[in-house]
């Protein structure tokens, strides 16, 4: 069934007010094959590309959050078991969660490394164990 003028009109209005547009532009034949990734994924090339760059920023904000807490520490009683790793940090880690949710561990790997998620599981394995005695 066709849309009629005025449902046309107020799904354009909706749209408008709901979404903002933004104009890419790129180089010929690139966005023939964007469509074909898109589609080979099952995506509209919105979707595909809304989906790109939200991932891009979360890897970016993983980077930086990295970054902020690599900076060459001084070694004191203040620090973190955890060898460069502040203790305020290694607080908002959910050991528990680390222990079960995989996907979780990438996270943490992705943001401070394999060193300290290592660090990390051996602290929240010593943890379940001494509350499982």
């Amino acid at each position: 069934m066709p849309v009629s003028k005025a449902q046309q009109k107020a799904q354009n209005k909706w749209i408008a007010k709901t979404y903002d547009r933004i104009n890419l532009t790129v180089q010929k034949g690139k966005k023939d094959i964007i469509q074909a990734h898109a589609q080979i994924h099952g995506e509209s090339v919105n979707g595909f590309i809304g989906r790109a760059i939200d991932e891009a920023i979360e890897r970016d904000n993983q980077k930086q959050a990295k970054s902020n807490f690599s900076s060459d520490i001084p070694n004191s009683s203040s620090h973190s078991s955890i060898t460069g790793f502040p203790p305020e940090e290694e607080s908002q880690i959910d050991l528990k969660r680390l222990l079960s949710d995989f996907l979780y561990q990438i996270d943490v790997s992705a943001a401070y490394g394999n060193e300290v998620l290592a660090s990390l599981l051996d602290k929240a394995r010593k943890q379940q164990a001494a509350e499982t005695k």
